[in-house]
């Protein structure tokens, strides 16, 4: 009788490569990261042992946690040896019904240094969760993973109406930024970069739902911060007497479609008056490029406050329209270029922004997408004495 010709998990050549092959192949599953990632590599970790490490430390390296009793944290309480696999932790099931069971699971595993390898920890705040926020945050402040450089803080504003399904909607107790329990809250300190967003990002956002103290989190970590992400509709500027960051190098801000008021960008001059990289993220612009000068008016009028930024060398800024536009590379340049020069003119007018060397453009595709389909960038010509003009490299 012979023997079957098919391969088994024991002659399977893919089996007899290199770990380090194993790992790079699998990784290419990592990068996606739709819901279909857990299932393609929960699919290949059933092939055999040797697969199933390899796919268990993909799934851990980035670890997200919609629920306390998730399928990974089992994995880890069983397992110790796979805590050191986890680079990035998402915790975002802070807003369900068992929140306190929930912060209470997390943080006595924080405290267990189940996440000792972490190198940024993303959370989320709602002002009706601030003291479960504050007892996960604390737990990670006291027990600081020595590897953590950052720090995502996902922000969601107090809704004062209810959306038109709700029928028992209850008007929540907004508690302000000065608010005693956000006093307790500790920081992780030595981090090289902190985000702040608001989500979701409302061009209408009114003052009296910003209820998260944006600089608290930032006072831990003056001296070492490089780089800073904000959302300019949550910044307020009474909160930067006193702080400076002078090492931050690198500021991204996600605007939205309104101009700021004009203290803002003079704050976050104070606040980082070292600034040389600025990025501009998505403005979503209302009208198409096809319609005569919408993205003059809207990318000058939008973006003319931060000639403060004195020592500013580089600025990306990002730009996507409202709906799918038929346009070519040229079509673009055609709006992109004069609008450049202009903001470029506006920027540097009066000595201002004297460092400043490439402003880059980049369009995004339709709303939502992340793929950059025109970009466009331009060197800054100037002679000793004024800019003379721009050039595209």
């Amino acid at each position: 009788m012979e023997s079957s010709s098919t391969d088994t998990s024991d002659t399977a050549p893919f089996l007899r490569l290199p770990i380090e092959i194993h790992f790079q192949i699998l990784s290419y599953y990592e990068a996606d990261k739709s819901h279909h990632r857990r299932d393609l590599i929960n699919r290949v970790s059933r092939v055999c042992r040797l697969l199933r490490e390899l796919s268990l430390q993909l799934l851990l390296a980035n670890l997200r946690l919609p629920e306390a009793e998730s399928f990974e944290l089992k994995i880890l309480d069983k397992y110790k040896h796979f805590r050191s696999f986890v680079r990035t932790l998402e915790m975002r099931f802070l807003c369900t019904n068992d929140v306190e069971q929930q912060a209470n699971a997390i943080a006595d595993r924080i405290s267990q240094h189940y996440f000792s390898n972490a190198t940024k920890i993303s959370l989320r705040y709602e002002n009706r969760d601030t003291d479960y926020f504050g007892k996960v945050t604390n737990a990670i402040s006291d027990n600081r993973p020595p590897n953590l450089r950052e720090l995502e803080i996902e922000i969601f504003p107090v809704r004062p109406e209810p959306f038109f399904w709700e029928t028992d909607f209850q008007p929540p107790e907004v508690k302000p930024p000065n608010d005693p329990t956000q006093r307790y809250v500790r920081y992780p300190s030595g981090l090289e970069r902190i985000t702040l967003i608001s989500a979701p990002i409302w061009d209408d956002i009114s003052e009296k739902s910003l209820t998260f103290n944006l600089l608290n989190p930032l006072k831990a970590s003056t001296d070492t911060l490089t780089s800073i992400s904000i959302n300019a509709n949550s910044w307020d500027p009474e909160f930067v007497a006193g702080i400076e960051c002078p090492k931050v190098k690198q500021l991204a801000v996600y605007q939205g479609s309104m101009p700021l008021r004009d203290i803002m960008a003079d704050s976050i001059n104070i606040l980082c008056p070292n600034i040389e990289e600025l990025v501009l993220n998505p403005t979503f612009l209302k009208k198409h490029l096809g319609q005569g000068s919408s993205l003059k008016v809207d990318i000058e009028e939008l973006y003319l406050q931060w000639k403060v930024l004195s020592r500013v060398k580089r600025v990306l800024v990002y730009y996507h329209e409202d709906g799918y536009i038929p346009a070519t590379t040229d079509d673009h340049r055609e709006y992109v270029t004069p609008n450049a020069e202009n903001l470029i003119q506006r920027w540097t007018k009066l000595g201002q922004m004297p460092d400043l060397e490439t402003v880059e453009f980049k369009r995004h595709g339709h709303r939502g997408s992340h793929i950059s389909l025109f970009s466009f960038k331009f060197r800054v010509k100037r002679t000793s004495d004024a800019i003379v003009g721009i050039e595209e490299i």
